[in-house]
């Protein structure tokens, strides 16, 4: 994801253009199928392929995170699971929007990159969640407009446990000039209200499992060059912000 970078999308698909008209120069990988995708001010570089299998998730109803959202007792808010209606519609939301990104046309004669832009589109999903589920968090926050800003305080108001996936390895100390006792790279990170966790657990649990194997699958198919990931750290904090 591209977030609140100075760049206008036509200004990205021309950075992406040169880099896929390079990358063809060297012919040492396949250029992948990327789409971009803009919502309000921020934008996100997807991979199509990638969004193709989550598009047949979605449609089967295979790996779905949970999902917390507000609700109200007494008019009251607290945090608390999505009731299943909400789970139902952010789906058909996600599954729209993945529709209208794969199916949308170059946004360049130079480059393969599809563009969409949904901002105008009603029934999109807001920033907070549509980036948790585009990271594949195993916890998304089911944020709306009229609803968001009652979602932060009660984040602010509660303890959280926090998942930060870091990643050890020759790479770490190259990309960015460590020390050897300071080899450790944050990859992502997120949060679980910790008054819903045992509810999310499952869901963590079967996410820890999946993102261990898939950094492994990688280390070992090089796709991180010659290195290779040494170790990856999943152990939860908890914290208050």
């Amino acid at each position: 994801m591209i977030d609140y970078m100075p760049l206008t999308a036509s200004a990205m698909l021309a950075v992406l253009a040169v880099a896929e008209t390079q990358a063809a120069t060297l012919q040492q990988c396949p250029w992948p199928r990327l789409a971009l995708l803009q919502l309000d001010d921020c934008l996100y570089l997807l991979c199509r392929d990638a969004l193709q299998l989550r598009l047949q998730q979605l449609s089967s109803g295979d790996s779905s995170p949970a999902y917390v959202a507000v609700s109200y007792l007494d008019s009251t808010p607290y945090l608390a699971m999505a009731s299943e209606q909400a789970i139902t519609e952010i789906s058909l939301q996600l599954q729209h929007m993945c529709t209208l990104i794969l199916s949308a046309e170059p946004g360049s004669n130079n480059s393969s990159c599809t563009m969409k832009d949904v901002t105008s589109v009603g029934g999109m999903p807001i920033m907070p969640t549509l980036s948790g589920w585009l990271l594949q968090y195993p916890v998304v926050y089911l944020a709306y407009p009229d609803t968001a800003g009652v979602m932060a305080q009660l984040l602010s108001e509660t303890v959280l446990v926090l998942y930060d996936v870091q990643i050890a390895g020759p790479f770490v100390q190259d990309l960015k000039q460590l020390s050897v006792q300071d080899q450790l790279a944050s990859m992502f990170a997120f949060t679980v209200p910790e008054t819903v966790f045992s509810y999310c657990s499952a869901a963590v649990s079967h996410w820890k499992i999946e993102v261990t194997e898939q950094l492994f699958v990688r280390a070992t198919n090089k796709v991180l060059t010659d290195h290779s990931i040494v170790s990856c750290r999943l152990a939860p904090h908890n914290v208050q912000i």
